[in-house]
């Protein structure tokens, strides 16, 4: 079912079920909207001239994390922000940085983001910092590295998962889902890339199970999206002749795109 007509990125469900938090292109840059699920009641949160986009809500559903940047700053940066779910009491907890992509913590105490540090003959290096929804306790979890992308954290707050840009197939574990503790320790491969799938933005099921993920098929050159067991099974859940991107679960774990 299509929800909109125009065009959008990222999208995030609520806890409840009861609304999608989506970016969306204008005139006057990217913002942030929600919309029920059936299309209807859709509201506009964000109006700064500008970029905010990539919305996540909060466990409890108060409150919904993204990244922003105004036009024609000096010098640029990109600052991870929070603000309630109806738009109001927007709050900057990062500055002077390039910082994308957050997400809270299972219990809405801490947010996962990445930060863009530079590039390499391998890809954009980026790193992965924790903050507290605050904006205390900055502290790095993940050195930069080339292709890093796309943080989620696991509903039992035990890892933070990312993984290499599979386009960049010269980096290290390029097209690979990568876990970390929230400390930074026990970094590792989670799900290498198969021969005919490499993976990118993975998310984790409500109930920690599963995970969704981009998966680009080699044999076809197509972008499509996956369905990742607890054990590793992979299977393709949307195909097509054209490519799907920006997967996300539903409150009742049914997975859209």
């Amino acid at each position: 079912m299509r929800l909109t007509t125009d065009v959008t990125g990222f999208s995030d469900w609520s806890p409840d079920g009861r609304r999608i938090a989506f970016d969306f292109a204008d005139d006057s840059g990217v913002h942030i909207a929600t919309i029920s699920p059936d299309g209807r009641h859709r509201r506009s949160l964000t109006t700064t001239l500008g970029v905010q986009e990539v919305p996540r809500w909060s466990p409890d559903g108060t409150k919904i994390a993204f990244d922003a940047f105004e036009f024609d700053q000096e010098p640029f940066s990109i600052s991870i922000r929070v603000m309630r779910a109806d738009g109001s009491h927007q709050r900057q907890l990062t500055h002077g940085a390039i910082d994308v992509e957050p997400v809270f913590s299972p219990d809405g105490t801490k947010i996962a983001f990445g930060r863009i540090v530079g590039d390499s003959p391998t890809g954009q290096l980026e790193a992965i910092y924790v903050i507290h929804a605050d904006g205390s306790g900055l502290r790095e979890v993940v050195p930069a590295r080339a292709g890093l992308e796309h943080p989620d954290w696991s509903p039992d707050g035990r890892q933070i998962t990312f993984n290499i840009a599979p386009e960049n197939p010269d980096a290290a574990d390029s097209g690979a889902i990568l876990s970390v503790r929230p400390n930074g320790r026990g970094l590792r491969v989670m799900y290498p890339p198969t021969r005919e799938l490499r993976f990118f933005k993975a998310v984790w099921s409500p109930d920690g199970r599963e995970i969704l993920s981009g998966c680009h098929d080699t044999g076809v050159g197509l972008d499509r999206i996956c369905r990742i067991s607890g054990r590793g099974k992979t299977r393709v859940v949307v195909s097509g002749d054209t490519d799907v991107n920006f997967p996300s679960w539903g409150a009742q774990a049914r997975p859209r795109h």
